[in-house]
Order: structure tokens, then C-alpha cells, then sequence
């Protein structure tokens, strides 16, 4: 991150953070779990256009989100997220994003990935997917779970805009290491630490 982005994405962060404060009735939980320094993965449920934005008011570090690739091509959107901790994938090629995402936590990075790949159409915890696991194994890094409750009906798949003044609850679970060998046993056992915090 250049000068430039550092400050952009700092002062965005600060803007954000009082805004939805101010709009939103939000409640954190046991965000002490997210360490000060070194790489950490965090996974949880995506159910909303705004989830990475709550989880920016929850945690104090920068946090690089896996995100889909047609964002940066969205006209004004695209050029603001550019200068954001992103870091886009493919669906025809994610192999790249996993890369840059086991990169940046061996650089010691907090990377933040939703691996259901797609928001949920009905607010219900859906399938996780292997890439989690993929980076999980590569990096050998502690995973932390986080469940957001109210995001999908403040803003969900099928709403053309917010509704403001809803109960968020941001739920961090206890760091992690995952212990199966196969890449959906270690998806799956990730999905459980997340669907505990319901």
C-alpha cells in the first residue's frame, strides 16, 4: 500500500466508522481475539452489500477483503476500491486472488475472505467453499470466525437500498486451527465454528 492509498483508505475508515455508528445500532463482541500483529485469516458469513463495512468499525487493523472481481469494474465504485485493501478473484481464475491472499498474511496481514462466494438469497448460512481452505493450509495461520446478524435485513440481495437504524451484531468466535487433511473437511469445520455463533 503507497502513501497515498494508506492515507485514502485511514481517513475512509474513520468516515465510515463514525457514519455507521451514528446509523446503526452496533454491537461488537469479543473482537480482543484479533491480534495486534501477525497474518490472521478471519472467515464468516456474507448476507450483506454492507458486511465488509460493518467489519471495518469492528476491527482497528486494516483488513484485506477477498472480493469479487466485477467490483473494480463497477463505474465510480471501482475506482474508490482500487485504492482499498482488496484484493479481487475470478471466477474463471481464482487461483490469482488465493495467491495474493496467502501473500499478504505471510506478509502479516489480517485477510478476511467470505466463503460462500456469493451474498446469501435467503439469510441462511450456505455452502462454504474449498479456496478457504486452500488458504488456510498454504499459510498454516490461525483462522478466527465471525457471525454478522441484522446486515441481511438492513440490506440484503433483493433490497435496492439500506434501511438504516438496524441491530448489527458483529460476533467474533476463538482463534482456531483446523484439524482435518481434506480441503472440504477443513471448509466444512470452519462452516461449524460460524454457524456456532448464530
Amino acid at each position: 500500500m503507497n502513501l497515498f492509498d494508506f492515507i485514502f483508505y485511514n481517513s475512509l475508515k474513520i468516515f465510515v466508522n463514525i457514519f455507521f455508528r451514528l446509523t446503526y445500532k452496533l454491537k461488537i463482541i469479543n473482537s480482543k481475539v484479533i491480534p495486534q500483529k501477525g497474518g490472521v485469516l478471519i472467515v464468516g458469513n456474507h448476507s450483506s452489500w454492507l458486511d465488509t463495512l460493518f467489519l471495518n468499525c469492528a476491527i482497528t487493523r486494516p483488513v484485506w477483503f477477498v472480493t469479487g472481481e466485477f467490483i473494480l469494474k463497477t463505474p465510480i465504485l471501482g475506482e474508490i476500491v482500487k485504492h482499498l485493501c482488496i484484493i479481487p478473484i475470478s471466477r474463471n481464475n481464482g487461483n490469482k486472488g488465493i495467491e495474493i491472499a496467502i501473500e499478504k498474511i505471510k506478509e502479516g496481514n489480517v485477510v478476511c475472505i467470505f466463503p460462500e462466494g456469493e451474498l446469501t438469497k435467503t439469510g441462511e448460512l450456505q455452502r462454504f467453499r474449498n479456496g478457504v481452505a486452500l488458504i488456510q493450509k498454504q499459510t498454516n495461520t490461525n483462522v478466527i470466525p465471525f457471525y454478522i446478524s441484522g446486515a441481511f435485513e438492513s440490506w440484503s440481495y433483493k433490497q435496492k437500498k439500506p434501511k438504516l437504524f438496524k441491530n448489527i451484531i458483529i460476533r467474533f468466535g476463538e482463534t482456531f486451527t483446523p484439524s482435518g487433511e481434506k480441503d472440504s473437511e477443513i471448509a466444512n469445520e470452519i462452516r461449524n465454528k460460524v454457524k456456532a455463533l448464530l
